[in-house]
């Protein structure tokens, strides 16, 4: 077995590469997603402790 035919994947590397590749992906972009929501989530909470000090 050659890297070639490990890499072509009998014709379906493009397919099985292709979802590896969009898993990787995901798996990058979900924390990255997470930690927008978190800082975006804390600023609101500052936000919202601001206006009922002055209440």
């Amino acid at each position: 077995m050659s890297i070639n035919e490990f890499f072509s994947m009998g014709g379906y590397g493009y397919h099985v590469w292709g979802i590896m590749l969009l898993a990787l992906l995901m798996m990058i972009l979900e924390p990255l997603s997470l930690v927008v929501q978190k800082k975006a989530l804390l600023q609101r909470i500052k936000r919202n402790n601001k206006i009922n000090q002055r209440k």
